[in-house]
């Protein structure tokens, strides 16, 4: 499988703060930590393992992926850069309980992204029931590929009201890597940063005073357009609004809403 929109992961060891955990269910042992602080989510609550689990903000290369493993990001892709996320712990994929493995709380309107090993063929019920699953292949953003046997991992999506519960529930296997949790604020799963005071939108066309690369994402994510080192882009999308990003050639991502007429 290519994977020119995906993220890598190598060994590296870094320290991370982990969040408070507030929550214990018959049998199990509740982790408590200090907590880290994220403008997204709170109250991190990990269930049925020891190992506890951490709130990070700004996903950057060289973040450490699991607070058990020293694998270590490589290269993060634009729409996920930059992102809160949660650091699990790789062995938490032994839990195959019915009860949640963890929860947290939306402080505001999120889009929460779960990275599942496709290895795992049989997905868990709780993830492929209500949850939306990603588009996958070359020409979209929601894959990634880790350095542990160079493991490709399938995203999953479901929005969440500010004040509600996310309940995480068993990965589903032993055998492979433990899921991965990227969120994003908004209902869309894009933050509206309007920086991008050099593009003009021209009818269905994008102009920009810079040369560099472009992507179009509807209000659900999904990505519906991308084009590389160009100064201009014609579309035929439909009239409505969308997501532009646009990556310069310093490798600096801005993002805004555009309306095509």
């Amino acid at each position: 499988m290519k994977t020119k929109n995906s993220f890598f992961l190598r060994n590296k060891m870094s320290l991370v703060k982990t969040a408070i955990c507030s929550f214990m269910l018959l049998g199990t042992m509740l982790v408590s930590a200090q907590g880290y602080p994220a403008a997204d989510i709170t109250d991190l609550t990990v269930l049925g393992h020891t190992t506890p689990w951490s709130v990070q903000t700004n996903l950057q290369v060289g973040n450490k992926l699991f607070e058990d493993r020293t694998y270590t990001v490589e290269s993060v892709n634009s729409f996920f850069k930059g992102s809160t996320w949660i650091r699990t712990a790789n062995d938490a994929k032994s839990y195959l309980g019915s009860n949640p493995l963890a929860t947290f709380v939306a402080k505001s309107a999120i889009v929460v992204y779960i990275g599942h090993d496709q290895g795992l063929t049989a997905k868990p019920d709780w993830l492929t029931s209500t949850w939306d699953e990603c588009p996958r292949g070359d020409n979209n953003d929601f894959n990634m590929i880790s350095g542990g046997g160079l493991t490709t991992y399938w995203f999953y999506k479901k929005s969440f009201s500010a004040g509600s519960t996310v309940e995480l529930g068993t990965d589903g296997g032993t055998k492979r890597s433990m899921y991965i949790i990227i969120v994003k604020t908004g209902t869309t799963g894009i933050e509206d940063v309007n920086s991008l005071e050099f593009v003009t939108i021209s009818g269905k066309s994008i102009i920009s005073t810079q040369t560099g690369s472009f992507k179009v994402y509807n209000l659900t994510g999904e990505l519906l357009l991308s084009k590389l080192n160009v100064s201009r882009v014609d579309t035929n999308l439909s009239s409505g609004l969308y997501i532009l990003q646009f990556t310069g050639v310093d490798g600096i991502s801005s993002s805004k809403k555009i309306m095509i007429k």
